[in-house]
This record gives C-alpha cells, structure tokens and sequence, in this order.
C-alpha cells in the first residue's frame, strides 16, 4: 500500500519578500547602533562661582572661555 501526500505552499513569495526586508532592517539597525556607540554627544555646561565679598574681583574673560568650552563625550562612556 502507497500513499503520498502532496503539500502546495501558497504564500510562500511572501514570505521570502519579508525575510528580505527583515534582513535589511537588521542591516539598517545594526549601523544605527554602530553610529549610536560613537556617537560624541556635544556637552556645554556653566560653572558660577559665588562673588569673593573681599576682593569683589570679577571673574577673567580666559576664566569665563574655559567654562564656557564645551566638551564631548561618547556615548558609551554614559554607563
């Protein structure tokens, strides 16, 4: 006694198409986190130092630059 079973896959060009674009997308994820770990985030900060009542000096114009510097750091050094 032979038997056999015939099984037709229906949507089977659909379902290459979606590996092909999930393939893509992991692609286009991958590079994002690539670019995400080296990305320099851009940081400007300001210092303000109470005014000395004694000497009433105000600050220098080279102290205020130095404060005003911004300065980059990657991302990954945020853990």
């Amino acid at each position: 006694m032979n038997k056999s079973v015939k099984i037709n896959v229906e949507n089977i060009h659909e379902l290459k198409k979606l590996i092909i674009t999930a393939e893509k997308q992991s692609k286009q994820l991958e590079d994002t986190i690539s670019k995400i770990n080296g990305f320099k985030l851009k940081i400007t900060s300001q210092v303000y130092e109470k005014e000395d009542r004694a000497s009433k000096r105000p600050m220098t114009k080279a102290e205020f630059d130095r404060l005003q510097k911004p300065s980059e750091v990657k991302a990954s050094e945020l853990d």
